[in-house]
């Protein structure tokens, strides 16, 4: 069997005896076939000179003009087939290459991003959140100015306590900051396209003033924290609230989502049995960490990007998780995975390495021993 020219299998059968002969394509296999040929002598068709000295010249051309004049187009014409297979493989290569360039570009890009996540946790921790916020928006914005959002929300804070008398309660200040959120700013839950990832940018949310449940609590909790408020977000099987800790007796569910609303324990296990179809938990109502919430923020976009399937995307979002969760062996398997699906192969046996190096207790070796036997070598 020969493939443009090259021999590529030789085998002697004999069971298949009979019939024709013909090829099979399953799936979304890459590669087309035509001309396809079949006999006991085939014509072996060489290029003419002419024709490969004109293809020898075209690497010296100049880029984005089409610089052959017609003599140049007729040489390569006395090998018309030949010549266009040629240009046409040389063109595919190219255009590999072209994507493998802008991989690495996105990847260098987004890299300065990928390593301050990774550094969260020696942020400040009243800071983390809102850093972490910031810096996943950044993985899809790489040009939104973090600096510029954290001001944004110093100003809105200072809006809010224009009206605050000195001495306001903290029951005070959170009406005053339901007023000025819902009331003067219009900011609301995002339901015609609850899906879009913007929702989950928290410098969009500021921009828009509409999001996730949970992206418009991180906002509303970085208001509240420099109004002096205590407040915890809320992870609810499947919506986000928050909670204000009013004293040590007494606190109130806050469902920013619905502009606000406030919610009485019955409410909120309204909302575990429609998510769940089970009673609300004392642990449902825990305060989540930083960690925790931009965990969640990042699994949003997941479901986003592989709904698009869009592994790009699913990339992006599973080295950030990695970066803010080391030690979850789940998303260093699904970051190799991703990898080498993309075919950044080295970073996935990196991975893969590191996995079994480190050997950690949930590991699946001999799975992580198959991922990295079916990675093509660097030569390949």
């Amino acid at each position: 069997c020969f493939v443009n020219g090259h021999l590529v299998i030789e085998s002697t059968d004999t069971q298949l005896t009979e019939g024709q002969v013909g090829l099979a394509k399953f799936r979304d296999t890459k590669p087309e076939f035509k001309r396809f040929d079949v006999g006991t002598e085939l014509p072996n068709e060489v290029m003419s000179e002419s024709a490969q000295k004109w293809l020898t010249q075209l690497a010296d051309l100049p880029v984005g003009i089409y610089a052959l004049g017609a003599e140049q187009i007729k040489g390569l014409g006395e090998s018309s087939e030949e010549s266009s297979r040629e240009l046409l493989r040389r063109a595919a290569m190219l255009e590999l290459q072209a994507k493998q360039f802008r991989q690495v570009a996105s990847d260098v890009q987004q890299m300065a991003t990928i390593q301050r996540l990774s550094k969260l946790a020696e942020t400040n921790a009243d800071e983390r959140l809102l850093q972490g916020a910031l810096l996943i928006a950044a993985l899809d914005n790489p040009d939104i100015d973090i600096e510029a959002y954290k001001d944004r929300i110093d100003e809105m804070v200072g809006e809010v306590r224009v009206d605050l008398p000195v001495d306001a309660t903290s029951v005070q200040k959170r009406a005053s900051l339901h007023r000025y959120l819902f009331d003067e700013n219009g900011f609301h839950g995002s339901r015609s396209e609850y899906y879009h990832p913007a929702n989950s940018h928290l410098n969009r949310v500021i921009d828009d003033r509409e999001g996730l449940p949970i992206t418009m609590s991180i906002l509303y909790m970085e208001l509240a924290q420099r109004l002096g408020l205590r407040t915890e977000g809320v992870g609810l099987p499947g919506h986000f609230v928050v909670k204000h800790v009013i004293d040590e007796n007494e606190s109130q569910l806050i469902d920013v989502f619905d502009r606000g609303k406030l919610l009485t324990r019955d409410e909120a296990a309204d909302i575990v049995v429609q998510q769940t179809r089970r009673p609300l938990r004392d642990d449902d109502l825990r305060g989540s960490t930083s960690t925790e919430i931009l965990t969640r923020v990042l699994n949003n976009l997941l479901g986003i990007a592989g709904n698009g399937k869009d592994a790009e995307a699913l990339l992006r979002y599973t080295e950030a998780l990695v970066a803010i969760n080391p030690e979850v062996t789940n998303f260093r398997m699904m970051r190799a995975q991703l990898r080498g699906i993309t075919g950044r192969h080295t970073a996935a046996r990196e991975e893969l390495n590191w996995l079994l190096e480190n050997d950690p207790p949930d590991l699946d070796r001999e799975l992580v021993e198959r991922m990295r036997a079916a990675l093509p070598s660097l030569g390949e």
